[in-house]
């Protein structure tokens, strides 16, 4: 978090979060300070400020921030599309993992597991970012039914 919190501020960071419209940050603060907190959102997300969560930063930040207990609040929104089971409908996109290969089909191209790999990646990440914030005294929750 690149700048100092003021003292009694709370941080929510949201992974993957998309465009403003989604709305989720904003209905935070404005539930916050109906509430008389004062809590900072920090939205990270490829299309909005450029944070690429499948590089080793802000990840590796994110994580240290979490273990120090910095962050109050975290939701992750990850890519979940190699995960989908509208993957197995005609019409659809490939499945590029089952439940008999998590990690990917030994069938993949290397496109096809690439996709696999970085939905993994998100995942895990996701899932280590959830269990840092719950171990350090934050709330977290991820979107995803698959996790």
């Amino acid at each position: 978090m690149d700048e100092a919190r003021p003292p009694g501020q709370l941080i929510f960071l949201h992974w993957f979060s998309g465009p403003p419209k989604f709305g989720l940050g904003e209905a935070i603060q404005v539930e916050a300070e109906a509430a008389g907190l004062d809590v900072r959102i920090i939205n990270r997300d490829l299309l909005l400020d450029g944070s690429d969560l499948l590089a080793d930063e802000p990840f590796a930040s994110d994580i240290r921030e979490a273990e120090a207990g910095n962050i109050h609040g975290f939701h992750s929104g990850f890519k979940c599309s190699s995960f989908s089971r509208v993957r197995f409908r005609p019409g659809g996109p490939p499945p590029v993992r089952d439940r008999s290969h998590l990690r990917g089909l030994p069938s993949n191209s290397a496109k096809q597991q690439e996709e696999a790999d970085n939905g993994t990646l998100m995942l895990e990440r996701s899932v280590q970012m959830c269990r840092a914030c719950l171990l350090y005294t934050s709330d977290a929750a991820d979107e995803e039914d698959s996790v």
